[in-house]
């Protein structure tokens, strides 16, 4: 009994040594010296001039905020797993952007510490960030690693029945809508040409880009989602990988959601189905959860991030929650500000189940707000717009929201099947296939990627309260052709009217609007310069009609762009005029 009681007295003072240590210490060698924070304890602090916010900062820190007993009953009803991540004490985080703040020996430490309190079971260390994922016995066990001086933050791991009533992120609904085949047999929705996309496969078709999809993986028949479909009509470099996280048997869905998301996004140019936006990009399909809302598997949504993010250019999120998930949030963080190649971050800002307010729940407002992880700085947040360019009336908006899309596509489903998705998730896609066009014909990387998106939105450089900068137009961020103009006419009902007294001849010019040549051209005169002349004579006592139009083509890297004008022209008898005309 002796042994026993000193044996204990021992752990406890090696323990309690062990703490006072990682107090005091900084891990020097950890950190570059230009990059070391130095501030008070919950402070902002800084790596060289860059100014880290304290933990708890963001917009919606849910977790950070709550008191002791209302966490913990989160966290005991997911078997009491909880995320702790880990920071060097007097520090504001453990990770920032790209950063890891804390030392190994100091992690090493801190878990030690973590090891020796009653009631609480390490289950792993996470291999990148500073995080441990812990199974908590009770309440008081919670209240004391929370006050613990290397504990950057808790955060629920498990959260099982989390879900936003009515999600409609797994329903299937059949195509019905209007649909226009191409030569090649594949169904190319209509909006693609509000939205630039026909035009822009003369410039790109996102060859040699990967994008990474986490979501609810792919239908196991789909059968262009699956190998060999997936590559035909492509390049020889062209891929598709399906994996999925710890808490999922295997990558093929149960839920269609992420098999109508990649097809808007990549399905291929093969003659069977609908045609994605980036029907040259490659596709990295993980699955880690079984819905569109994320808050039962925290764990696996950084874990699906981390995926995607090593094998991918860009990645594409469609799912969300009000809460900030500081683990996933610090992910996302890490692969946008990685220094050898950043991602590219695209999410959707939210869809309710239907156009009308859903009461008593966390979006009791209209619009409801962005979704975590969209609304982060890092992420470009995606909302969905109706025909008229208004915000669709069950997606969520608002000034976190970056650009907009049209909802409402045909997709891939299983076996010849074609579904329907609108909403937030479709603009998504659809964003995400234009970010793959774009990387791919510039090679410019994410930030490039990011800000041609947002230059070339409708409403750039104005944003909307609700939907940003506005519409995309893949033509536009592809720097293509995408009008031409006569004499100034920007519309498809121009009139020009002219007032002679005796016959003229006039000079008429076309101009490319976009694009980057080399142009031809084909006047309905028969001119194939960029001008033309007309000579124009007024009938005594009436208006004589006359019409002039003007074709062009881009020779694009893929193809050629064709712009199509046409203006009326009236000419009025200066000295004999029409007496029932309206001059």
């Amino acid at each position: 009994m002796h042994t026993n009681i000193s044996q204990s007295m021992m752990r406890l003072l090696i323990l309690t040594l062990e703490l006072a240590v990682l107090q005091a210490c900084v891990d020097i060698a950890a950190v570059p010296v230009d990059r070391q924070a130095s501030a008070g304890h919950g402070g902002a602090v800084s790596t060289g001039s860059t100014a880290i916010p304290p933990r708890g900062s963001e917009a919606g820190s849910t977790f950070s905020q709550m008191p002791d007993d209302s966490l913990w009953t989160l966290i005991a009803r997911g078997d009491g797993r909880a995320i702790v991540g880990l920071k060097t004490p007097g520090h504001a985080r453990g990770v920032y952007k790209s950063d890891i703040l804390i030392g190994d020996s100091d992690i090493q430490a801190a878990t030690r510490v973590l090891q020796g309190i009653q009631g609480l079971e390490i289950l792993r260390r996470d291999t990148l960030l500073p995080i441990v994922i812990v199974r908590v016995q009770e309440a008081r066990t919670l209240a004391r690693i929370r006050q613990l001086p290397f504990v950057d933050y808790v955060n629920p791991d498990l959260i099982p029945g989390f879900t936003y009533a009515g999600s409609p992120g797994c329903t299937e609904y059949l195509w019905s809508g209007d649909q226009i085949y191409s030569p090649s047999g594949d169904i190319v929705p209509a909006v693609y040409s509000s939205l630039g996309v026909n035009n822009a496969w003369t410039r790109s078709n996102g060859e040699n880009i990967t994008i990474g999809l986490v979501d609810t993986g792919i239908f196991y028949n789909s059968q262009q989602l699956r190998l060999p479909g997936f590559t035909s009509g492509a390049s020889a470099s062209r891929s598709v990988r399906y994996w999925n996280t710890a808490s999922f048997p295997s990558p093929w869905a149960e839920c269609s959601h992420g098999t109508r998301m990649s097809g808007i996004m990549a399905a291929p140019r093969d003659g069977q189905g609908p045609i994605g936006v980036a029907w040259g990009a490659s596709l990295v399909s993980v699955r880690h959860n079984d819905d569109v809302v994320v808050g039962a598997y925290g764990g696996d949504a950084q874990q699906g991030i981390r995926m995607a993010a090593q094998a991918s250019h860009i990645v594409a999120m469609a799912w969300g929650t009000p809460d900030f998930l500081d683990n996933v949030g610090d992910e996302i963080r890490y692969w946008a500000n990685e220094p050898t190649q950043p991602r590219l971050f695209i999410g959707a800002a939210g869809t309710q189940s239907s156009c009308a307010t859903i009461k008593g729940s966390w979006i009791d407002v209209t619009p409801p707000p962005t979704l975590f992880p969209a609304r982060m700085n890092e992420v470009v947040a995606v909302t969905a717009i109706d025909q008229n360019g208004k915000l669709a009336c069950d997606a969520h908006g608002g000034p976190d929201v970056d650009v907009a899309a049209y909802y409402g596509y045909p997709t891939a489903g299983q076996y010849g099947q074609v579904l329907y998705m609108r909403g937030s998730s479709s603009a998504t896609a659809v964003v995400a296939g234009m970010a793959a066009l774009v990387w791919s014909h510039y090679g410019g990387g994410a930030a490039h990627t990011r800000q041609r998106l947002y230059e070339t939105a409708a409403g750039y450089p104005n944003r909307a309260k609700y939907i940003g900068y506005g519409a995309v137009n893949a033509m536009r961020a592809l720097g293509g052709m995408e009008r031409a103009d006569i004499n100034g006419c920007t519309s498809s009902t121009c009139t020009f009217r002219y007032t002679i007294d005796s016959c003229r001849t006039e000079h008429f010019y076309v101009y490319p609007v976009g694009g980057d040549g080399p142009y031809s051209y084909q006047w309905s005169t028969g001119s194939t310069t960029n001008s033309t002349t007309l000579t124009l004579c007024p009938t005594p006592g009436e208006v004589a009609y006359y019409s002039l139009a003007a074709s062009v083509w881009d020779a694009d890297r893929l193809g050629a762009t064709a712009a199509y004008r046409h203006v009326d022209i009236e000419v009025h008898d200066a000295w004999a005029p029409c007496p029932t005309c309206i001059q």
